[in-house]
């Protein structure tokens, strides 16, 4: 018969935050299209090796810079916390070189999203309308039916009916 050892994760500690170097890769794309930052993590021998982190507020860190960053490892689970503070530059050119690439393709490709996303939520019709819907706007309570009677015989009249 074994015993079974009960936990108290209310009071279990949760683990300090150590400071790590680690180097900024840039912007990626995630698997559903978002924004997200990339880190090198010194255990990281190539860019496959990337952690995965949502981007944070104010200006982007330099791609291919050394940061001090707080995390906490807990198996294969990485949590980085807080702000991250400039150490200096990667020295390895080739991989400072190969982070850059990764990043503008991933600006082009989250650009490109963001176009197809604005084209998407416009119109060509509306936009052609806009100057009718402008005038419409100006036409007071007791005009609006007149209004609307000669729109409708113009739009008649380009369809080859009389009105």
């Amino acid at each position: 018969m074994s015993e079974s050892v009960e936990v108290d994760t209310a009071t279990e500690a949760r683990p300090e935050p150590v400071v790590e170097l680690w180097t900024f890769a840039g912007t990626r794309v995630s698997g559903s299209g978002k924004k997200v930052h990339a880190w090198l993590p010194p255990e990281a021998t190539n860019p496959d090796g990337l952690l995965w982190f949502p981007p944070t507020k104010g200006v982007a860190p330099a791609v291919g810079a050394i940061y001090r960053v707080r995390a906490v490892r807990s198996g294969d689970r990485v949590t980085k916390y807080g702000d991250h503070s400039y150490v200096e530059r990667n020295p390895d050119d080739g991989l400072r070189a190969a982070l850059e690439v990764a990043h503008r393709c991933a600006q082009t490709e989250l650009a490109a999203k963001r176009m197809e996303a604005n084209d998407k939520r416009s119109s060509a019709l509306d936009e052609v309308m806009a100057p009718l819907l402008d005038l419409a706007r100006g036409v007071g309570p007791f005009e609006q039916a007149a209004f609307l009677v000669m729109v409708m015989r113009r739009i008649n009249a380009v369809w080859g009916k009389r009105a």
